[in-house]
Order: C-alpha cells, then structure tokens, then sequence
C-alpha cells in the first residue's frame, strides 16, 4: 500500500481559497472530496482538518495531486 506523503494539509483559509479560484460550490467540492457538506464547511470554518485520504481524493478530483492523477480506461466500443 501507498503511503500518501506528499499531500499536505491546508488551513481553512487556503481551502477556501482554493474553492474560490476552481470556481467550486462547497457542495460540490464536499461530493469531490467524498465527506459530507456539514464537514467541508468544518474544514472551512477551522472546526476540523481534513484527513490525508480525503484531502488526496479532492486533488486528485481538482488534478492537483501532488503525485498521482486519473487517468480514464478507455472503453471497448
């Protein structure tokens, strides 16, 4: 198993600001990042830090993972 340790934890601001400059709904952004609405807005707020795997998850969604990205299968027609 992958030991996800490039993906760094921001600050509330800075995920704010992300969400602003991908022009992303907090809703949106939740759903991306697999957590509920109720959560990103704690994440938002400063009430709790996201955890590693779903921080990773929401970049990998966004394609700023530091170290992987998705990649589609193609589909046999």
């Amino acid at each position: 198993m992958h030991e996800i340790e490039a993906v760094k934890i921001p600050d509330a601001d800075a995920i704010k600001v992300l969400r602003t400059e991908i022009n992303c709904t907090q809703a949106k952004c939740a759903k991306m990042a697999q957590v509920s609405l109720i959560t990103w807005k704690q994440w938002e707020s400063a009430a709790r830090k996201p955890s590693k795997p779903s921080w990773g998850i929401f970049l990998l969604a966004i394609d700023q993972h530091p170290d992987f990205v998705i990649v589609r299968r193609a589909v046999n027609a």
